[in-house]
């Protein structure tokens, strides 16, 4: 009875996951190429271009490091199938030696292509799941409205600054400078203060020696954000 051959998996990478790949080790994606690379080469050795051809295909895009994800993730769907037309349909005139060499070569890059594929997918998920909790928190506190980037940098910068309570305080200079920049005019981010202090995310100590310090909601935010 003829064995049946795995279809095409499906995807579950979209565009906007690309960016959660990035920080992959690339030479988790060498790996894979390396392993193709030799294969195709003991394949066109044993004139066997009919299945040399399409893996060096698929495989030729990622030769320069590092590329689109998404391309890596499909490139990888359609080298798993090649490689179970070489597993299940090998070229009929190897000789039995030849045809052992050759099973132990596609079984070894099968379970490195696989474990590519697996750690794609665990990055993902994870940093879906990250992602979730954060805006769960966020929709939990009522926090949507810390929308703009830069209550989001005034808030990363008391952290910083390790402004957690009264006692360490930071003046308005010296988070305008983490947040903004040296060149930024502290008299022009009063207002953004004040609404953070409205949103109860920091809060303030006025006059002479006064500053800004997270409150436990603020400091929960910046922590939960972190996560993503």
């Amino acid at each position: 009875m003829a064995r049946s051959r795995r279809t095409a998996r499906s995807v579950p990478i979209s565009a906007d996951d690309d960016e959660i790949l990035n920080d992959l080790d690339s030479a988790a994606q060498g790996g894979w190429i390396t392993v193709i690379e030799r294969l195709v080469r003991w394949l066109k050795r044993h004139d066997c271009n009919e299945y040399a051809q399409p893996l060096s295909r698929q495989a030729r895009p990622f030769h320069s490091l590092p590329t689109d994800p998404n391309r890596e993730y499909k490139a990888l769907a359609d080298i798993s199938l090649s490689l179970d037309r070489l597993r299940f349909d090998p070229p009929s005139d190897l000789d039995a030696k030849a045809r052992k060499w050759l099973a132990g070569l596609v079984k070894n890059a099968a379970e490195i292509v696989e474990h590519r594929m697996k750690q794609m997918q665990t990055e993902i998920e994870r940093v879906r799941t990250a992602r979730g909790n954060a805006q769960q928190w966020a929709n939990d506190n009522d926090l949507s409205e810390v929308e703009n980037d830069r209550e989001g940098n005034w808030l990363e910068a008391l952290h910083r600054l390790k402004a957690f309570d009264p006692e360490h305080r930071a003046r308005l200079s010296e988070v305008v400078k983490k947040a903004e920049g040296p060149a930024a005019d502290s008299d022009n981010f009063k207002q953004l203060a004040a609404n953070l202090v409205r949103k109860r995310l920091i809060r303030s100590k006025v006059g002479r020696g006064g500053g800004y310090w997270l409150t436990e909601r603020g400091k929960s935010y910046v922590e939960q954000k972190r996560k993503v």
